[in-house]
């Protein structure tokens, strides 16, 4: 596998040494169908992955799982509603949009990690509407210059490490943290 992408970044690199910039319009079909193949990984990952990660919770695996494929359902049609409308920015063609409404469903499975096993299904279904707002606002802030904060350029989120996962993370402690009762740390029960 390695050596058949070092052979066509090889082609690739000659190929437009000789042409030119035309070798750009060349690869862009090529460039598409790779995003498909990306949207359909990440919706593997986040339906598969996370699916079964969730199942680890013991009385709660049936129901983990089903709250995984209800959030999916929900936060992506809710981040394409979102990016239709424009609000706070839009994605560049449908299928960007798609790819990063996956990734706005992924940061609230993560955030769900930190609430499993401790809310109903309508529940969930209203975490997962809260979230994709929020979300949204937190990818414009830091990937699109909203509000002038953070300047073009100056910020660079490798695999998504702040805009996914520590945004996931920290929603998620704020849920938990809205949902513990002023009784709860004192009647913790170990389980086995």
């Amino acid at each position: 596998m390695a050596r058949s992408l070092f052979v066509f970044q090889l082609k690739v690199q000659t190929k437009q040494n000789s042409l030119g910039e035309n070798m750009n319009n060349e690869l862009l079909p090529l460039l598409e169908v790779m995003k498909y193949f990306r949207a359909i990984h990440i919706m593997a990952m986040l339906l598969l992955g996370f699916g079964f990660l969730m199942v680890f919770v013991k009385k709660y695996g049936r129901s983990a799982l089903t709250a995984t494929f209800l959030l999916v359902s929900v936060s992506i049609p809710l981040y394409l509603l979102k990016d239709s409308y424009g609000i706070l920015g839009g994605a560049a063609s449908p299928m960007d949009s798609l790819i990063l409404a996956e990734f706005a469903a992924a940061s609230l499975l993560i955030t769900t990690g930190a609430v499993l096993g401790r809310l109903k299904m309508w529940q969930y279904i209203l975490l997962g509407l809260l979230f994709v707002p929020f979300y949204a606002f937190n990818e414009w802030l830091l990937l699109s210059d909203g509000l002038g904060f953070v300047t073009p350029g100056s910020f660079v989120d490798t695999g998504g490490s702040i805009v996914i996962h520590a945004f996931g993370a920290l929603f998620g402690l704020v849920a938990a943290f809205s949902l513990t009762t002023k009784k709860f740390p004192h009647h913790l029960r170990q389980t086995r």
